[in-house]
Protein backbone atom coordinates (compact mmCIF):
# COMPACT_ATOMS: atom_id res chain seq x y z
CA UNK A 1 0.00 0.00 0.00
CA UNK A 2 2.88 2.26 0.98
CA UNK A 3 4.69 1.73 -1.96
CA UNK A 4 1.48 2.03 -4.40
CA UNK A 5 0.60 5.35 -2.55
CA UNK A 6 3.89 6.37 -3.92
CA UNK A 7 3.83 4.97 -7.19
CA UNK A 8 0.72 6.58 -7.70
CA UNK A 9 1.52 9.86 -6.67
CA UNK A 10 4.94 10.11 -9.18
CA UNK A 11 2.74 9.08 -11.85
CA UNK A 12 0.23 11.92 -11.03
CA UNK A 13 3.14 14.30 -11.13
CA UNK A 14 4.71 12.77 -14.31
CA UNK A 15 1.26 12.84 -16.58
CA UNK A 16 1.21 16.82 -15.85
CA UNK A 17 2.92 18.82 -18.71
CA UNK A 18 5.26 21.44 -17.95
CA UNK A 19 4.90 24.35 -19.97
CA UNK A 20 6.61 27.29 -19.38
CA UNK A 21 10.62 27.63 -19.18
CA UNK A 22 10.78 28.28 -15.78
CA UNK A 23 8.74 25.07 -14.96
CA UNK A 24 10.93 23.12 -16.63
CA UNK A 25 14.27 23.79 -15.61
CA UNK A 26 13.48 23.92 -12.08
CA UNK A 27 12.03 20.54 -13.32
CA UNK A 28 15.55 19.39 -14.40
CA UNK A 29 17.21 21.16 -11.45
CA UNK A 30 15.59 19.34 -9.09
CA UNK A 31 15.91 15.76 -10.51
CA UNK A 32 19.90 16.34 -10.90
CA UNK A 33 20.34 18.35 -7.82
CA UNK A 34 19.12 15.24 -6.07
CA UNK A 35 22.10 13.30 -7.19
CA UNK A 36 25.52 12.46 -6.76
CA UNK A 37 27.62 15.93 -8.06
CA UNK A 38 30.63 15.23 -10.73
CA UNK A 39 34.14 15.35 -9.45
CA UNK A 40 34.98 18.88 -9.58
CA UNK A 41 31.53 19.97 -9.99
CA UNK A 42 28.96 20.88 -7.62
CA UNK A 43 25.80 19.28 -9.07
CA UNK A 44 25.52 15.91 -11.38
CA UNK A 45 25.41 15.87 -14.94
CA UNK A 46 24.35 12.41 -15.07
CA UNK A 47 21.19 10.42 -13.29
CA UNK A 48 19.73 7.44 -12.35
CA UNK A 49 16.67 7.27 -12.18
CA UNK A 50 14.00 4.38 -12.27
CA UNK A 51 12.88 3.33 -15.91
CA UNK A 52 9.22 4.80 -15.92
CA UNK A 53 10.78 7.92 -14.80
CA UNK A 54 13.57 7.93 -17.61
CA UNK A 55 11.12 8.76 -20.10
CA UNK A 56 9.64 11.75 -18.06
CA UNK A 57 13.37 12.95 -17.80
CA UNK A 58 14.08 12.52 -21.44
CA UNK A 59 11.14 14.48 -22.49
CA UNK A 60 12.55 17.42 -20.86
CA UNK A 61 16.21 17.43 -22.00
CA UNK A 62 13.85 17.16 -25.13
CA UNK A 63 12.17 20.56 -24.06
CA UNK A 64 14.91 22.12 -23.00
CA UNK A 65 16.67 21.44 -26.22
CA UNK A 66 19.40 19.67 -24.26
CA UNK A 67 21.01 16.89 -25.70
CA UNK A 68 21.60 13.33 -23.30
CA UNK A 69 22.72 9.85 -23.81
CA UNK A 70 21.22 7.36 -22.41
CA UNK A 71 22.28 3.64 -20.46
CA UNK A 72 19.96 0.76 -19.82
CA UNK A 73 21.63 -0.68 -16.10
CA UNK A 74 20.71 -3.61 -14.55
CA UNK A 75 17.31 -1.87 -12.23
CA UNK A 76 17.67 1.77 -13.11
CA UNK A 77 18.35 4.07 -16.67
CA UNK A 78 21.27 6.35 -16.47
CA UNK A 79 20.47 9.38 -18.23
CA UNK A 80 24.07 11.50 -18.86
CA UNK A 81 24.34 14.98 -20.40
CA UNK A 82 25.85 14.62 -23.86
CA UNK A 83 28.89 16.46 -24.44
CA UNK A 84 27.36 19.35 -26.65
CA UNK A 85 25.26 20.24 -24.38
CA UNK A 86 27.41 20.09 -21.53
CA UNK A 87 28.36 23.85 -21.46
CA UNK A 88 24.65 24.88 -21.68
CA UNK A 89 23.72 22.92 -19.15
CA UNK A 90 26.48 23.78 -16.77
CA UNK A 91 25.68 27.09 -17.11
CA UNK A 92 21.87 27.21 -16.49
CA UNK A 93 21.64 24.73 -13.31
CA UNK A 94 25.37 25.60 -11.31
CA UNK A 95 23.00 28.73 -10.30
CA UNK A 96 21.74 25.94 -8.14
CA UNK A 97 25.15 26.51 -6.43
CA UNK A 98 25.99 30.11 -5.79
CA UNK A 99 26.23 31.80 -2.28
CA UNK A 100 22.91 33.32 -3.52
CA UNK A 101 20.94 30.38 -4.51
CA UNK A 102 19.32 29.35 -2.12
CA UNK A 103 17.53 32.96 -1.07
CA UNK A 104 16.83 33.72 -5.27
CA UNK A 105 15.62 30.36 -6.18
CA UNK A 106 13.64 29.89 -2.80
CA UNK A 107 11.60 32.61 -3.11
CA UNK A 108 10.36 32.36 -6.23
CA UNK A 109 7.20 30.17 -5.88
CA UNK A 110 6.61 29.19 -9.48
CA UNK A 111 10.74 27.77 -9.21
CA UNK A 112 10.50 26.38 -5.80
CA UNK A 113 6.81 24.36 -6.47
CA UNK A 114 8.72 22.81 -9.66
CA UNK A 115 12.22 22.37 -7.62
CA UNK A 116 10.45 20.00 -5.06
CA UNK A 117 8.38 18.06 -7.97
CA UNK A 118 11.47 17.24 -9.61
CA UNK A 119 13.09 16.32 -6.72
CA UNK A 120 10.30 13.55 -5.19
CA UNK A 121 9.74 12.24 -8.90
CA UNK A 122 13.69 11.34 -8.64
CA UNK A 123 14.40 10.13 -5.15
CA UNK A 124 10.30 10.74 -3.32
CA UNK A 125 8.98 8.38 -1.05
CA UNK A 126 5.97 8.68 0.80
CA UNK A 127 4.39 6.50 3.81
CA UNK A 128 0.99 4.58 3.77
CA UNK A 129 -1.51 7.48 5.32
CA UNK A 130 -3.61 4.91 6.38
CA UNK A 131 -0.05 3.72 8.86
CA UNK A 132 1.87 7.26 9.33
CA UNK A 133 2.26 10.49 7.79
CA UNK A 134 5.70 10.80 6.43
CA UNK A 135 7.07 11.96 3.23
CA UNK A 136 11.56 11.76 2.40
CA UNK A 137 13.82 13.26 0.13
CA UNK A 138 16.75 10.84 -0.35
CA UNK A 139 19.32 13.30 -1.47
CA UNK A 140 22.55 12.32 -2.92
CA UNK A 141 24.47 15.62 -3.53
CA UNK A 142 25.28 16.63 -0.05
CA UNK A 143 25.77 20.43 -1.26
CA UNK A 144 21.86 20.59 -2.44
CA UNK A 145 20.43 19.13 1.05
CA UNK A 146 20.60 22.78 2.11
CA UNK A 147 18.93 24.29 -0.73
CA UNK A 148 16.08 21.62 -0.61
CA UNK A 149 15.29 22.77 2.94
CA UNK A 150 15.27 26.52 1.99
CA UNK A 151 12.31 25.57 -0.73
CA UNK A 152 10.39 23.67 2.37
CA UNK A 153 10.99 26.46 4.81
CA UNK A 154 9.50 28.55 2.15
CA UNK A 155 6.31 26.74 3.38
CA UNK A 156 6.70 26.40 6.71
CA UNK A 157 7.72 22.93 6.25
CA UNK A 158 10.02 21.72 8.79
CA UNK A 159 11.93 18.82 7.56
CA UNK A 160 14.56 16.93 9.50
CA UNK A 161 18.00 15.36 8.15
CA UNK A 162 19.54 12.10 8.64
CA UNK A 163 22.60 10.43 6.91
CA UNK A 164 22.72 7.10 5.73
CA UNK A 165 25.05 4.92 3.70
CA UNK A 166 26.28 8.62 2.38
CA UNK A 167 22.87 9.40 1.54
CA UNK A 168 21.34 12.60 3.16
CA UNK A 169 17.68 11.95 4.21
CA UNK A 170 15.33 14.80 4.63
CA UNK A 171 12.31 14.13 6.14
CA UNK A 172 8.88 15.76 7.79
CA UNK A 173 6.42 13.52 9.55
CA UNK A 174 3.13 15.73 10.26
CA UNK A 175 0.05 15.48 8.76
CA UNK A 176 -0.16 19.36 8.40
CA UNK A 177 3.49 19.15 6.68
CA UNK A 178 2.64 16.07 4.31
CA UNK A 179 -0.91 17.75 2.89
CA UNK A 180 1.09 21.22 2.24
CA UNK A 181 3.94 19.72 0.36
CA UNK A 182 1.33 17.70 -1.89
CA UNK A 183 -0.76 20.66 -2.07
CA UNK A 184 2.41 22.61 -3.14
CA UNK A 185 4.00 19.91 -5.63
CA UNK A 186 0.57 20.20 -7.48
CA UNK A 187 -0.44 16.46 -6.31
CA UNK A 188 -4.18 17.43 -5.83
CA UNK A 189 -5.62 13.91 -6.43
CA UNK A 190 -2.87 12.44 -3.60
CA UNK A 191 -4.01 15.52 -1.79
CA UNK A 192 -7.44 14.73 -1.22
CA UNK A 193 -6.84 10.92 -0.79
CA UNK A 194 -4.62 12.06 1.77
CA UNK A 195 -7.02 14.80 3.41
CA UNK A 196 -9.63 11.93 3.27
CA UNK A 197 -7.76 9.37 4.50
CA UNK A 198 -6.57 11.82 7.75
CA UNK A 199 -10.22 13.01 8.45
CA UNK A 200 -11.64 9.37 8.05
CA UNK A 201 -8.52 8.59 11.45
CA UNK A 202 -9.20 11.54 13.09
CA UNK A 203 -13.15 10.66 13.42
CA UNK A 204 -12.11 6.69 14.28
CA UNK A 205 -9.79 7.99 17.10
CA UNK A 206 -12.36 9.93 18.44
CA UNK A 207 -14.90 6.92 18.37
CA UNK A 208 -12.19 4.99 19.77
CA UNK A 209 -11.85 7.37 22.71
CA UNK A 210 -15.24 7.84 23.40
CA UNK A 211 -15.52 3.53 23.08
CA UNK A 212 -12.64 3.79 25.77
CA UNK A 213 -13.98 5.63 28.04
CA UNK A 214 -17.24 4.05 28.04
CA UNK A 215 -15.32 0.92 28.80
CA UNK A 216 -12.99 2.13 31.59
CA UNK A 217 -16.36 3.52 32.99
CA UNK A 218 -18.04 0.11 33.04
CA UNK A 219 -15.10 -1.40 34.38
CA UNK A 220 -15.11 0.96 37.18
CA UNK A 221 -18.50 0.55 38.11
CA UNK A 222 -18.25 -3.37 37.70
CA UNK A 223 -15.50 -3.05 40.63
CA UNK A 224 -16.90 -0.86 42.67
CA UNK A 225 -20.06 -3.07 42.44
CA UNK A 226 -18.30 -6.30 43.02
CA UNK A 227 -16.31 -4.78 45.81
CA UNK A 228 -20.26 -3.28 47.58
CA UNK A 229 -22.00 -6.09 47.28
CA UNK A 230 -18.81 -8.47 49.11
CA UNK A 231 -19.27 -5.61 52.00
CA UNK A 232 -22.76 -5.46 51.98
CA UNK A 233 -23.17 -9.66 52.03
CA UNK A 234 -20.86 -9.40 54.93
CA UNK A 235 -22.92 -6.92 56.31
CA UNK A 236 -26.33 -8.52 56.45
CA UNK A 237 -24.59 -11.69 57.84
CA UNK A 238 -23.02 -9.86 61.03
CA UNK A 239 -24.87 -9.02 64.40
CA UNK A 240 -24.89 -5.56 63.47
CA UNK A 241 -27.24 -5.45 60.81
CA UNK A 242 -29.95 -5.98 64.16
CA UNK A 243 -29.04 -2.13 64.53
CA UNK A 244 -28.75 -1.04 61.02
CA UNK A 245 -32.19 1.43 59.70
CA UNK A 246 -34.68 -0.24 57.61
CA UNK A 247 -34.08 1.84 54.83
CA UNK A 248 -30.51 1.16 54.79
CA UNK A 249 -30.70 -3.04 54.69
CA UNK A 250 -33.29 -2.56 52.16
CA UNK A 251 -30.54 -0.55 49.93
CA UNK A 252 -28.12 -3.04 50.88
CA UNK A 253 -30.20 -6.25 49.61
CA UNK A 254 -31.35 -4.27 46.49
CA UNK A 255 -27.69 -4.04 45.50
CA UNK A 256 -26.78 -7.37 46.38
CA UNK A 257 -29.69 -8.83 44.50
CA UNK A 258 -29.20 -6.84 41.03
CA UNK A 259 -25.05 -6.59 40.80
CA UNK A 260 -23.96 -4.72 38.03
CA UNK A 261 -27.27 -1.95 38.05
CA UNK A 262 -25.99 1.37 38.19
CA UNK A 263 -26.72 3.63 40.91
CA UNK A 264 -29.62 5.34 39.24
CA UNK A 265 -31.38 1.85 38.61
CA UNK A 266 -31.08 0.17 42.16
CA UNK A 267 -32.59 3.59 42.84
CA UNK A 268 -35.47 2.89 41.10
CA UNK A 269 -36.19 -0.57 42.22
CA UNK A 270 -36.23 1.15 46.38
CA UNK A 271 -39.56 1.18 47.73
CA UNK A 272 -40.79 3.85 46.81
CA UNK A 273 -38.21 4.42 44.07
CA UNK A 274 -35.46 7.52 45.40
CA UNK A 275 -33.05 9.09 43.09
CA UNK A 276 -29.39 9.07 42.17
CA UNK A 277 -28.55 10.88 45.01
CA UNK A 278 -30.10 9.54 47.81
CA UNK A 279 -29.37 5.48 46.23
CA UNK A 280 -25.91 7.08 46.70
CA UNK A 281 -25.72 8.51 50.17
CA UNK A 282 -27.23 5.35 51.25
CA UNK A 283 -24.79 3.07 49.92
CA UNK A 284 -22.19 5.24 51.15
CA UNK A 285 -23.36 5.06 54.30
CA UNK A 286 -23.75 0.64 54.20
CA UNK A 287 -19.89 0.67 53.29
CA UNK A 288 -18.86 3.10 56.15
CA UNK A 289 -20.74 0.53 58.53
CA UNK A 290 -19.09 -2.45 56.93
CA UNK A 291 -15.75 -1.09 56.73
CA UNK A 292 -15.82 -1.08 60.84
CA UNK A 293 -16.57 -4.66 61.03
Amino acid sequence: MADSFSKNLRQELMHQIPKGLTERQALLAGIFCTDKPDKGLDLATSVEVAPNVSEYVLNLFSLLQFKANVRQLSSTVKISVAPESMEEFIGCFSMCFTDKSADILSSSEEFRRNFLKGAFIACGYCSDPHKSYRVELHVRNSKAVSLVIWMLHGNDIEPSVTVRDNISVIRFRSGDSVSTFFALIGASAAFLEFESIRVDKEIQGRVNRAVNCDSGNARRQADAGARRTALFTKLLASEVSASIPKELLKAAQVHIDNPGLSISELGALMDPPIGKSGMNHRLKKLEEIASEL
